[in-house]
């Protein structure tokens, strides 16, 4: 039993030497290159009366007032008119503008009257809309058919102004600070959001 405990010990003392011979080598380096030259007099109070900088609080969309919401709408209305929902919230307890979902440029707006597809309706819808990246997406306002990996380098912006609730920008959308927040990260980490789901089916269900 004494020989198979001493065997033992000498076993487990190995690998812990090893460590500790490791933490000698290296220690030195990492304390000399994290050592700095000590500050003077000056620099030292200058230091210690400067206050340490703050993140920028996060805007919620939950306290926007309905002037601010009108504002980043003032653009599109003269285009998306009546056909178009204000917002996905009707319940109305959340003021939502355009952009806050699909970006562009609010300021740009058409005369009254002008009928769609002349110039200046063109210029303006340019103007006011992101662009794709690639020229072939912008043919529809829906995801393109079958662009398989180009969609993922499109430019965000443009996939955002497309589709929010797409999950390479849904953070900027329904997953801001104060809305939808859990929720997308939940949906980020699901099954369903990419396709490891299908082909694990598809083996479960064949008795692979």
């Amino acid at each position: 039993m004494g020989k198979w405990c001493s065997s033992f010990v000498a076993h487990a003392l190995v690998p812990l030497a090893f460590v500790l011979v490791l933490v000698a080598m290296f220690a030195p380096r990492h304390a000399a290159r994290g050592a700095t030259a000590p500050l003077s007099a000056a620099a030292a109070g200058q230091q210690a009366a400067s206050p340490p900088e703050l993140p920028e609080p996060k805007h919620t969309l939950l306290q926007q007032s309905q002037e601010i919401a009108d504002q980043k709408s003032s653009g599109c209305v003269s285009c998306h008119t009546s056909e178009d929902s204000p917002t996905m919230h009707s319940t109305g307890t959340l003021r939502l503008g355009c952009l806050d979902c699909h970006t562009g440029d609010a300021s740009v707006s058409v005369p009254p009257g002008t009928p769609m597809g002349t110039p200046a309706y063109n210029d303006a819808k340019r103007r006011a809309h992101p662009h794709a990246r690639f020229a072939e997406n912008e043919r529809s306002s829906g995801n393109p058919v079958r662009s398989y990996t180009q969609w993922l380098k499109e430019d965000p912006a443009y996939v955002q102004f497309v589709n929010p609730g797409d999950l390479r920008v849904a953070e900027k959308t329904c997953g801001r600070s104060g809305c939808h927040l859990s929720e997308v990260q939940k949906v980020r980490t699901s099954m369903m959001s990419h396709g490891a789901m299908l082909w694990g089916a598809a083996l479960y269900n064949n008795g692979a």
